[in-house]
């Protein structure tokens, strides 16, 4: 009879702990990297928002927080990847502008291991903006600028 020769007992019991661990740990890597991604699209998705809108130009010169709620679905697109719900809320004070978002991940692994509740995975971010009319400010510095020149050249010059 030919003697089997293979790993020993105690390599297969290693092997069966050590490789669904390290699995386990690879794939929580990757979720988090993915929250991450989705967290920054998020926040800077709400910046673009806000941004776009302190500096828009219409013929009342007032901002509006209905055209930020309107592109919003064209700013924050299909880019996100482990979301399960996106929202935005804008909301406009004088001069002021605040769009918020807020939005619900659906990773999968840690809330099904560990039980951790679903608020883990809730993200917001909120941006707050002043009007702003760079034109206007581009025109006041080269004016003083301009005056600055005067009042330091020589009368004779």
């Amino acid at each position: 009879m030919m003697k089997r020769r293979g790993l020993p007992g105690y390599m297969s019991v290693e092997a069966s702990l050590v490789i669904p661990m390290t699995l386990a740990i690879f794939v929580l890597v990757m979720e988090s990297a993915f929250f991450l991604y989705d967290q920054c699209c998020l926040t800077q998705d709400i910046y673009v928002l806000a941004m776009k809108e302190s500096v828009r130009k219409d013929k009342s010169g007032k901002m509006d927080a209905g055209t930020v709620l309107a592109s919003s679905a064209d700013q924050l697109g299909n880019k996100y990847f482990a979301l399960a719900s996106c929202g935005v809320d804008a909301a406009v004070d004088g001069k002021t502008i605040r769009v918020s978002g807020e939005a619900s991940s659906r990773i999968f692994m840690l809330a099904d291991l560990f039980g951790s509740p679903a608020d883990w995975f809730r993200m917001k971010t909120e941006c707050e903006l002043r009007q702003k009319d760079p034109p206007l400010h581009i025109r006041q510095y080269i004016r003083g600028r301009e005056l600055v020149r005067e009042v330091s050249q020589p009368a004779g010059k």
